[in-house]
């Protein structure tokens, strides 16, 4: 990544507010109430808000581009539940369920995907890209202030839960140890692996496999050698690629 021209999460988001707005305000001790950033590059639609632009234009209902919620009520960015965000520095994409296809604005900016929220994550994995990609979720104060910008080197996938970091390597290597190993034996360690993550117990057939696949076990261990969640997320997703489900 070249550091000279690096944009926060918070600056890709606020090139598309400055689209809906005309002015903007900047308070070097004011705090954003929602994402609790503070500094000069903090701005407020107007100097008496207590939310931040950004956050404000995530959860302000907006028609024209997202659409109506119910009959009477639009939708905000983060009203979209169980969908995928993607805001690049020129396109929004919003990846939905199938349930959202029929109240989707035909005039937007704002691309919309039906797609499988998994399918979609392993083919940023395997096309990485520069972006805020985060899943919706109305509680905004949860995340607002884990919002990250994802690249060529590490996919940073934003949720009310924590942020997933999958390394772009980690993926590529799977890939590779893929080519070299049988399906089933592949599919096999992964499971074993991801087993041991969430605390199940070996039996000894399980015993009996890790002996006679020592060597991809090993290099399945070090290559996941990384933060739990982000591992175990990763392994779901190769499972699925493995299983010819995404």
């Amino acid at each position: 990544m070249n550091w000279s021209v690096y944009m926060s999460a918070y600056e890709y988001i606020l090139g598309h507010v400055e689209t809906c707005t005309d002015e903007m305000y900047s308070d070097n001790h004011k705090q954003c109430y929602t994402c609790m950033r503070v500094g000069s590059d903090v701005l407020f639609l107007t100097r008496e808000d207590k939310i931040c632009s950004v956050c404000s234009w995530l959860s302000t209902q907006n028609e024209k581009e997202f659409g109506l919620l119910t009959g009477s009520r639009a939708h905000s960015p983060i009203s979209f539940i169980g969908s995928l965000m993607i805001v690049e520095k020129q396109l929004i994409t919003l990846v939905v369920a199938s349930g959202y296809q029929e109240k989707i604005p035909k005039k937007s900016c704002v691309k919309f995907l039906v797609y499988e929220i998994d399918s979609y994550i392993i083919k940023l994995l395997y096309n990485p890209i520069e972006a805020v990609i985060f899943k919706p979720s109305l509680r905004l104060e949860e995340y607002a202030g884990n919002l990250m910008v994802s690249d060529s080197k590490l996919l940073s996938i934003t949720t009310s839960k924590g942020v997933y970091h999958l390394p772009i390597h980690i993926w590529s290597e799977l890939n590779v140890l893929a080519k070299l190993n049988t399906n089933t034996a592949m599919q096999r360690a992964l499971q074993i692996i991801l087993d041991v993550s969430l605390g199940k117990v070996h039996d000894q057939s399980v015993r009996a496999f890790i002996a006679d696949n020592y060597l991809l076990m090993t290099n399945l261990s070090e290559l996941l050698n990384i933060n739990v969640h982000a591992k175990t997320y990763m392994i779901k997703l190769f499972l699925k690629v493995l299983n010819g489900k995404a």
